[in-house]
């Protein structure tokens, strides 16, 4: 099934007005976390780089609700350039927070060679937005970020440690090969639930399990101090 068909409200045409609205429930995912993790009394590289993942995710969806799909005749193609840019940097932060968490498991040359690593796939992506224009840039540089670099990773930290933050993101990680098995197989339900829809759903329940993990390496509560005590 292809692009659902636009619907008109109070005169205004709405493009893929289901995707849309997908897009926006997993925008509002990511700002709840955004919010939540804002109210910790926290500092630091891990809790900043963290929050802002969910920020720029968040921002990068909107985007994708709004320019991408719901008004996309009002924009030109290069318009969407803004999501895929915001999207590109928020893993670029989920990067940064998860090799700060789990510096002190890493070698500093190990540490000092991904860092500068993120930052060559970072302006990898910019080459190829700007001489391609195609979303298989966001996609490849995503899927490099969090399967190849925050993925193993945080499995290796929670080896060593036991940390359920990490382990709860490597749950979430795992489960994100579901929206990404669905879009690409464009494996749909009606008209108006495609691909791109339950994708979207999927997503918005990998970033809350994403979440979860997170709150918990940033405020850890007793019995996950404890389990990591005597591990």
């Amino acid at each position: 099934m292809g692009d659902s068909p636009p619907i008109t409200l109070y005169g205004v045409q709405i493009l893929e007005p289901v995707t849309s609205l997908t897009d926006l429930i997993t925008a509002l995912v990511c700002f709840y976390a955004f919010y939540r993790l804002s109210k910790l009394d926290r500092h630091g590289k891990v809790y900043t780089y963290f929050r802002y993942y969910f920020l720029w995710t968040g921002i990068a969806t909107t985007c994708a609700a709004f320019i991408g799909h719901a008004f996309l005749y009002l924009f030109s193609f290069e318009w969407k350039m803004i999501g895929w840019a915001f999207s590109a940097t928020g893993i670029l932060f989920i990067e940064w927070g998860t090799l700060h968490f789990v510096r002190e498991e890493i070698s500093s040359r190990a540490f000092q060679w991904i860092s500068r690593g993120t930052l060559v796939k970072y302006l990898a992506f910019w080459t190829l937005i700007l001489t391609t224009q195609s979303f298989l840039a966001t996609q490849a540089q995503a899927a490099i970020g969090l399967i190849g670099i925050v993925l193993p990773l945080q499995a290796y930290h929670y080896l060593h440690t036991r940390h359920p933050g990490s382990r709860a993101i490597v749950f979430a990680l795992l489960f994100s090969f579901l929206p990404a098995i669905t879009y690409n197989a464009k494996l749909s339900l009606h008209t108006y639930f495609n691909h791109h829809d339950i994708s979207h759903l999927l997503m918005a329940i990998c970033l809350f399990l994403i979440y979860r993990g997170v709150d918990q390496i940033l405020d850890p509560k007793p019995n996950t101090i404890a389990e990591i005590s005597h591990s």
